[in-house]
């Protein structure tokens, strides 16, 4: 479906959609754009070549496995490996260390679902025929600005870890995708129900989600959470914001200064530009993070 809103045909397996079997009807809905040098299978293979080697080496360096998370490794080496440490980036200035968090992996569940995650909305986002450098850009605009609102909006965890935050920024620049390319949905009004009902349905879906890791006491009694839900959410809108300013538009028809097009551009920018201008002054003067590391 967001494949048609980037220009792929429908018959772009080489043939026609009623000949499709179940696979190729699902990889022509989901992940149309589903190639091995695209940008979410790249990241992925880093992010599993780095989940390996720092569960490898963390023994080199006298690090024992966690014994809370399935082939997990303990907060203590994760900060060594540069995780996202709100106190660190606040008071000590390591500003890198919102990037880094997110090629690190806490454990196996973890990297399960943030793999479930980035391959899922990354396909489906990379149908809009985004190159594959902007997606970089997206992906570590987004994974930076939510790190640092989830720690701007809770200071009791001691760091954090994944890729989620840019993933769910991914799900929002599908949103914004909607969006900008509504009025090319014109040509295809049967499309738009089903887009919007997809969209609910994911949103429904990752709020839950959100919700029952607010309420993990584990993951609060010892302070350490590898999947921060307030820094997902903070990538979402990033990504929902951004979003407007970078994803392709299918029609070019209006280009004007007063085009829709051009108007969700300006939105965009100014909602990009409120976010970050209340964020990062709150962060780096009134926010107070608690040192465990």
């Amino acid at each position: 479906m967001f494949g048609m809103l980037g220009g792929i045909k429908m018959d772009s397996l080489g043939k026609s959609p009623r000949e499709y079997n179940y696979a190729e009807f699902w990889t022509s809905t989901w992940c149309p754009n589903c190639k091995v040098a695209s940008f979410p299978f790249i990241i992925w293979m880093v992010n599993t070549a780095i989940y390996l080697a720092s569960y490898i080496t963390m023994y080199f360096f006298g690090y024992q496995p966690y014994t809370l998370i399935f082939l997990g490794s303990p907060p203590e080496w994760l900060n060594v490996c540069q995780a996202m440490n709100p106190y660190q980036v606040r008071y000590g200035y390591q500003l890198w260390r919102p990037l880094t968090s997110l090629f690190l992996t806490a454990g196996f569940q973890e990297y399960a679902f943030q793999s479930a995650y980035l391959l899922l909305f990354g396909y489906m986002f990379s149908a809009t025929k985004m190159s594959n450098l902007n997606m970089l850009i997206f992906y570590l605009a987004c994974g930076y600005v939510g790190n640092i609102f989830g720690a701007a909006c809770d200071n009791t965890y001691s760091l954090f870890v994944g890729s989620t935050p840019s993933s769910f920024g991914m799900f929002g620049a599908m949103i914004s995708t909607l969006c900008v390319n509504w009025h090319a949905l014109d040509s295809l009004p049967q499309m738009k129900c089903p887009l919007i009902l997809t969209m609910v349905i994911f949103f429904m879906l990752l709020l839950f989600n959100g919700l029952s890791g607010l309420n993990n006491s584990l993951w609060n009694l010892f302070k350490y959470h590898p999947h921060q839900v307030w820094a997902s959410w903070g990538g979402f809108l990033c990504g929902l914001f951004l979003g407007l300013i970078m994803v392709p538009r299918a029609r070019r028809c209006d280009e004007g200064p007063n085009s829709y097009g051009r108007l969700c551009t300006y939105i965009g920018s100014g909602l990009m530009v409120t976010y970050l201008g209340i964020l990062l002054p709150l962060f780096f003067t009134v926010f107070d993070p608690i040192l465990y590391f």
